[in-house]
């Protein structure tokens, strides 16, 4: 025999038999939580025409504060149960016409950003509609947010405009902001704006822009969308990769350091689903270190993924540009 055998013969005859049964119970209790995750297994829903949606190329899905998911495609936009979809009289320019970003703000009211149409606010049971000749400094409306004052805040593709419930101010490259195309604006817990254009990243802070470009320390100045952690971390999401900002300093994700596509468009806040801590990236595969991501391209080989999140009876949702799908 050999002399490991020996050993282990030994061991068993010389061991105390109940702590080593306390010690098999304490391993199994540590080890049962996370054999459930590893041996999860997962049924896919495809939704796309056929199925209720306007159209098949999705732009934005959010989720209001009933639970609905407001899902905003190029041919008009659409409200999903859990169960069904369903939209608007055929005549109300929201479900005919491209549909770029939805919002919904403190009020409940839910703001629909269009192409070429401008922005509609609609209380829960009437529509207003507004466009170039009200204020907005183009109808080609790209993202809306709202501030802690309760200002709405729209980026078109022509400057910013802040809706405080009565006329639209107007924010563009001669005052301050450092690019006029918008392309998202994000509100941070310390009430900055931050809005990221096609030639680099502002933020607003009531009264002045502060601008950041590659001479900052961004890996691009083509940036897509801003997120913030949970210790007050910047995220900004850009053309050649992820930068983060802590408040003095920037630091890059680039291919070379753990991302599998430089090609980032949107960062989503880390989100509980079925016991897992996801940090969603859009149009990326994902990050393999720093936070926990969840990789779209290993569910959806069509194209790629562009936004993620919980949906009604807590299913985790994801968006191609082709379809929608439901995990």
């Amino acid at each position: 025999m050999s002399r490991p055998e020996k050993y282990n013969k030994r061991f068993i005859r010389t061991a105390n038999y109940s702590q080593l049964l306390k010690l098999m119970a304490i391993c199994i209790l540590i080890t049962l939580p996370f054999s459930g995750i590893f041996a999860q297994r997962y049924n896919l829903s495809i939704f796309n025409i056929s199925n209720g949606l306007p159209g098949n190329q999705i732009n934005d899905i959010i989720q209001d504060k009933a639970g609905r998911l407001w899902i905003g495609t190029m041919n008009g936009v659409a409200i999903y149960d859990g169960l069904n979809f369903t939209g608007f009289d055929k005549n109300n320019p929201v479900t005919n016409n491209p549909v770029k970003t939805i919002f919904q703000d403190s009020k409940g009211n839910i703001w629909i950003g269009m192409i070429r149409k401008g922005i509609c606010k609609y209380n829960g049971t009437s529509f207003e509609f507004f466009n170039a000749t009200n204020g907005l400094l183009s109808d080609n409306v790209n993202a809306i947010t709202e501030d802690d004052k309760g200002n709405v805040w729209i980026g078109t593709a022509e400057g910013l405009n802040r809706y405080d419930g009565k006329i639209f101010h107007s924010y563009t490259t001669s005052r301050g902001l450092i690019n006029d195309n918008i392309f998202s604006l994000f509100s941070d817990s310390k009430g900055k704006l931050w809005i990221s254009t096609i030639g680099g990243l502002s933020r607003f802070d009531g009264k002045n822009f502060e601008n950041f470009t590659t001479d900052d320390g961004l890996t691009s100045n083509i940036t897509y969308s801003v997120s913030e952690d949970q210790s007050g971390k910047i995220w900004i999401a850009t053309y050649l990769g992820i930068t983060t900002y802590d408040g003095t300093r920037f630091a890059t994700f680039t291919r070379s350091r753990d991302i599998l596509n430089e090609r980032i468009e949107k960062l989503l806040k880390i989100q509980r689903v079925e016991s897992f801590m996801l940090h969603m990236v859009v149009e990326s595969d994902s990050l393999k270190r720093h936070y926990k991501f969840y990789n779209c391209r290993q569910r959806f080989t069509k194209q790629y993924c562009q936004n993620n999140f919980t949906g009604p009876r807590r299913k985790l949702l994801v968006r191609n540009v082709e379809r929608i799908g439901k995990i």
